[in-house]
Order: structure tokens, then sequence, then C-alpha cells
């Protein structure tokens, strides 16, 4: 009995201290982003992504978060060496991580490029092809045709089984295009699928932390022809460096496709007009 008892403290031991190390990762990653967004300290938000990288252990959705704003601080702070090094650091350790990696990739290229410092070069392009402006995907047959101006960066496998298209517009905001077949909803039961989408994206990023993430508005749905979608303006950060993640949901009954942009919130009229723009250009089966 004594010893059944000393197993069973040891094993709540190590439970208590692993929750201990998670829960402590993440409010380091609250802290770096405290730093970052609203002390403007980017070096010292620096350092602590990288703690936060180095003590995550197994949660890896948050040391992904960690690397990717080491990223961002680099670019800020113009070294496009140091960024393109910490964005392989990102792709080779956390490969699993598909969303985090796109959300950042188009926007790498975009400033590389800008600067010289990045040849331009065909886009790799794993999951559907690009013939003469149209992009063809081949699993769920939509297509996109790209605008003038625009760029893609690439493709590839993503989460929830789903496979996406990263853009960026002439302006240099960044697009990620998801896209899934879904027959799983009849054309009377895509808006109650609409509004799951909406709510799982505010439990996503209340998981993921981010400050402050709240519906900017109401959200608008909308029907046309074979598909129905919503598009909704999401905030986050600190009132100085207020943050937008603006996202729309097309399904109709054999495709759903997310599109999703995050810029700062004086870009945000800009981003409004290139989504209408980059709607009006996507085809869906």
């Amino acid at each position: 009995m004594f010893l059944r008892f000393v197993a069973v403290a040891i094993l709540a031991s190590s439970l208590l201290a692993t929750a201990s190390s998670a829960q402590t990762a993440a409010e380091l990653l609250q802290k770096g982003i405290y730093s970052q967004e609203t002390a403007g300290d980017l070096d010292a938000a620096l350092q602590i992504y990288r703690q936060v990288v180095g003590s995550a252990g197994n949660q890896r959705a948050l040391a992904a978060q960690a690397q990717m704003r080491i990223v961002g601080i680099l670019l800020q702070k113009g070294d496009n060496a140091g960024a393109t090094l910490e964005f392989n650091i990102l792709v080779q350790n956390y490969a699993d991580q598909k969303e985090i990696i796109a959300s950042i990739a188009a926007r790498l290229g975009a400033v590389l490029r800008s600067s010289g410092s990045f040849p331009t070069a065909p886009p790799k392009l794993t999951k559907g092809t690009l013939e003469n402006g149209l992009y063809h995907h081949t699993l769920t047959g939509t297509e996109i045709r790209v605008p003038a101006g625009w760029s893609i960066a690439g493709d590839g496998g993503s989460s929830g089984g789903g496979e996406a298209v990263m853009l960026a517009d002439n302006s240099g905001l960044s697009y990620f295009v998801w896209m899934i077949s879904d027959a799983a909803n009849s054309a009377a039961e895509i808006p109650a699928a609409l509004d799951r989408d909406v709510e799982y994206k505010l439990h996503q990023r209340t998981v993921d932390g981010l400050p402050n993430f709240k519906m900017r508005g109401t959200a608008f749905k909308f029907r046309s022809g074979n598909r129905q979608g919503v598009t909704v303006a999401f905030e986050f950060g600190s009132a100085d460096k207020l943050q937008i993640e603006y996202d729309t949901y097309l399904r109709t009954e054999k495709t759903m496709v997310y599109f999703r942009t995050i810029c700062p919130a004086a870009s945000f009229s800009m981003a409004q007009d290139s989504r209408q723009f980059l709607l009006e250009a996507t085809v869906i089966p």
C-alpha cells in the first residue's frame, strides 16, 4: 500500500510539473507579445520568444508561434538574412504546424523580393497548377484567377486534412486560402455550418492565447449561386497596435474554402477591397 501511495504521489508530482512548465511557456509568450506590441521593446521580446521555444516542451503549437514571432521581429528590424534563417528553422522543426508556417511564408517572400535580397522564382506548387494566371486546385477543383499584380508564394498540405495556397496582393498583404472537399452539409444546413466556423475560430484563437481577441462588428452572411459564405473581422492586440484577422468562409454542398488575412488595423479597408477582389476571382464547385 505504501509503495502504491509513493507511485501515485510521484505520478501526480510529474503531472503537476508538466502542467506548470506548459503554463510558464504560455505566460512567457504573453509577456513576449506585450514587450513586442505594447512596450515596443523588440530586443526583449526576441529574448523571451527564444525562451518560449526552449521551454515549451511538447507544446509544439506554442513553440511554433514563438518561432514565427522571431521571424516577424527580424523582419521588423530589417534583418532579412536572419529572418530567412529563423524561417528555415520554423519549417524544419515544426513542419506539422502548417497554418503557422503559411501565415508568414507569403509575408517573408514579399518582403525579401521587395528588398531585392530574394530572387523571384516560380512558386512551388504540389497541390495545384498555375497556367495563364489561373490557379487550379487539384483535389477540390477550386479555381482562382490570380488578380493582376498579385503573386502566389506556393501551396501545400495544411491542418484539418485540407490543403492551402498562399497569395500576396500588390500592397504586400498576404492571403492564406484553405480548401477541402466537404459533402457533409446540404444547402439548408450550410448557414448553421458557417456559424460553427466562426464560433470555432473564436475558440481556436482563445486557445492560441492571442491577447484581447474578439469579433469586430458583426458577421456578414451572403449567398451567390450555389455558394454561401460568411465574412467576419476579428481584432486583437493593444489599442495602439491593433491587428485585424479578416476571415471569409465559403461553402457549397461539395466544397469548403477559407480565406484569411492578418493586417494592421490601419490597413483594414485595403484588406476589405482586396478580399472582395479575391472572392470574385474564386470559383468553387
